[in-house]
């Protein structure tokens, strides 16, 4: 992997941006590695203390329920208030978090904290994503999230890749370590930031017009974005019934701790591949077919959970998910930022359905396993992904009739 982060440090040195470059990629692993790998040892330390397949779906509900309230608050807030500011309250709140977990000794105890898990991050990502928009071309957003996106993916790799070993080590020391790499990325934040960030550009348009109004994203940007914001949903809502579901699942396959961290992070490596190859091209720009062909392949990953039972055989399946659940992300990420002009509001609804999909997923997820068997949630994540994938192809046809009226649509 470290030959896409030097390719990619070395594009994004090309393009201005609101902190050094390099913290675009390095904060973004830092930040994610530590929470998906306190999110398995917590989830693995859960089931030792004896928690249920629905108290397991809990954390991640609960983590979920806070992290939507905190991404609504802190995008609504974002344009008026210090974003230095609210990163670093985010940033401490979580790593908080971490450190008190190891402390716990029941699996109620674990839930309870998962609330200021979710409002650490929720206030933190959305900040930090309106750095990302350039005001020049979208050419320069798409490549800067190309740099973030491949940042965090890895940083969830190697969070949920070691997170298995963390666990054999003790849960106790391995929280604590990860309490120290927050540490650090606190202090790597508050030194990127140091001399300030400047206002957005949505932000200084409000202060001038003085009347809250910006210009009107057009009929394509509208219907792209609400396509872009289903699927993000959707694969989120997939994403967290695995964190919540697969390590039980697993562990009845007889699969060792360890293994199990590396096939979930299959995941994000096919969703890393996918981030950088999205950032080298603009062809996806406004373009229907590459987003429900990747969300195809999901579909085809998640049916081979339900029947698969052999580590490199799930791995293979985890990756599929991974390749739509890049794309979509993506997607939904660029069209807000470009209908908002990097604005607050765009960045904090974006990371609210991530939120969204953490509160529905592992509750109906583990609902799904408590009454019907540990396969249960995967089916149930092909049925909520076919439907998503229906009502944007409603929302498509809404914009190939209007398309005359905005003649820049391209809808194939």
């Amino acid at each position: 992997m470290l030959p896409c982060y030097s390719i990619c440090l070395r594009e994004a040195q090309r393009f201005s941006t609101m902190i050094p470059p390099r913290y675009l990629f390095v904060i973004p692993f830092l930040f994610d590695c530590s929470i998906t790998g306190a999110a398995l040892v917590v989830n693995l330390h859960a089931q030792d203390l004896g928690a249920s397949s629905f108290q397991l779906g809990l954390l991640g509900t609960t983590w979920g329920i806070a992290y939507c309230v905190a991404t609504l608050s802190s995008g609504a807030v974002l344009d008026h208030l210090s974003r230095r500011a609210l990163g670093m309250i985010g940033l401490s709140l979580f790593t908080g978090y971490i450190f008190v977990s190891s402390l716990a000794k029941t699996p109620q105890t674990l839930t309870h904290l998962c609330l200021i898990a979710g409002l650490g991050a929720g206030v933190f990502w959305p900040t930090f994503e309106t750095l990302l928009h350039s005001r020049d071309d979208n050419r320069l957003t798409s490549r800067n999230m190309g740099f973030f996106n491949v940042g965090w993916t890895l940083g969830i790799a190697t969070g949920v890749g070691s997170g298995g070993y963390l666990k054999v080590w003790g849960a106790v020391p391995g929280l604590h370590l990860l309490t120290v790499l927050n540490l650090l990325t606190i202090a790597l934040f508050a030194y990127a930031t140091r001399r300030g960030i400047p206002r957005s550009e949505y932000a200084r348009s409000l202060q001038e017009s003085h009347s809250g109004e910006t210009d009107e994203p057009s009929l394509r940007a509208k219907a792209f974005l609400q396509i872009a914001w289903i699927g993000n949903f959707v694969m989120w809502f997939i994403g967290a019934s695995i964190a919540g579901l697969f390590p039980k699942l697993a562990r009845s396959l007889t699969i060792d701790d360890r293994t199990i961290g590396l096939v979930i992070a299959a995941v994000t490596v096919a969703q890393g591949v996918t981030f950088y190859l999205m950032s080298r091209t603009r062809n996806w720009h406004y373009r229907m077919r590459p987003l429900m062909t990747m969300q195809c392949v999901t579909l085809l990953g998640l049916l081979v959970v339900v029947f698969g039972d052999q580590p490199a055989v799930l791995g293979v399946a985890m990756a599929l998910i991974g390749l739509g659940r890049g794309m979509t992300y993506t997607c939904s990420l660029f069209y807000g930022l470009e209908a908002t002009r990097g604005g607050g509001a765009s960045t904090g609804f974006h990371e609210f359905l991530i939120g969204f999909g953490f509160v529905s997923g592992p509750f109906l997820s583990g609902l799904a396993a408590e009454h019907f068997g540990l396969r249960a949630p995967f089916i149930l994540c092909f049925i909520v992904l076919v439907a998503g994938m229906a009502i944007q192809v409603a929302i498509w046809k809404r914009l190939s009739h209007g398309a005359a009226e905005d003649k820049g649509a391209r809808p194939e």
